[in-house]
């Protein structure tokens, strides 16, 4: 990682100050964005976007308030400054979520996922017109991609090594295209036909393989799974 990103890492645990908070917030999507640019993985800008988050999350700076637990993607590693910042929180809304844009405050922490739960979140099949692709239907990198690889990562010990790596390689696809979404200000919510050809040509390839490894372990485990989608 570039020395900018460690520094604002070591940094972190003595923000002091509410405004001092914000400015680190506020940084650390700058420089998420130039170490996107500049080629570093989405998955290490994630694992150091968590880090730094939680150690906000624990500076002086909010040691007035009620601590939140981190949950989800960021209790991971995992989050992306798009992605939704998990966490549990004694008082609802909590003075954290305020500052983030991404926080989500939850009253309990959600239950680890079923292998049942995770195999049902499959991506949509593509919609097909006088058999093309239907660049009209919606294509959502964190709904239809990221979010199921990720769900079905923490059941990952019922899956065999060759699935694994499919998964793992779905989910940095997903993780990828997500980062660099965000990266340019661009949503990731849109119709096929606005996603660049390379990233819409990605996004079909990581579902089809994250589909294929859904109903290889589905049909191992005697378990049914919606044949409408893909």
């Amino acid at each position: 990682m570039h020395p900018s990103l460690t520094d604002l890492l070591d940094q972190a645990p003595a923000c002091a100050e509410p405004a001092q908070l914000r400015g680190f917030i506020a940084e650390s999507h700058d420089l998420a964005r130039n170490a996107l640019r500049h080629g570093e993985a989405a998955v290490t800008v994630a694992r150091w976007y968590s880090r730094l988050t939680a150690r906000l999350l624990g500076s002086p700076s909010l040691a007035d308030e009620p601590p939140v637990i981190p949950v989800g993607a960021l209790a991971r590693g995992e989050a992306l400054p798009s992605t939704p910042l998990l966490w549990v929180a004694p008082r609802i809304p909590s003075v954290q979520s305020g500052f983030w844009e991404m926080g989500r405050d939850l009253g309990t922490s959600p239950a680890p996922p079923s292998l049942d739960q995770a195999l049902r979140q499959r991506p949509p099949a593509m919609r097909t017109l006088d058999g093309l692709p239907d660049l009209d239907a919606t294509v959502s990198i964190q709904e239809h991609l990221l979010g199921p690889a990720a769900l079905l990562r923490q059941c990952a010990h019922h899956l065999t090594q060759e699935e694994n790596e499919s998964l793992t390689q779905a989910w940095i696809t997903g993780m990828e295209l997500e980062a660099q979404r965000w990266r340019d200000r661009v949503p990731s919510t849109l119709p096929a036909r606005d996603l660049p050809a390379l990233q819409r040509s990605a996004f079909g390839a990581a579902a089809r393989s994250l589909s294929l490894v859904i109903r290889s372990v589905a049909a191992r485990n005697t378990i049914t799974i919606d044949t409408d989608v893909s």
